[in-house]
């Protein structure tokens, strides 16, 4: 049980660092966008 627990806390932080990620690399296209439009 604990180590079930462990494995989807885990799985969330890695989630999250994906989400970040992806917004930040959003981001960043849609500066470069606006700059060269």
């Amino acid at each position: 049980m604990i180590e079930t627990s462990l494995d989807f806390s885990g799985l969330n932080d890695i989630a999250k660092d994906l989400e970040l990620l992806s917004r930040a690399e959003n981001n960043k296209v849609l500066r470069d966008a606006t700059r060269a439009g």
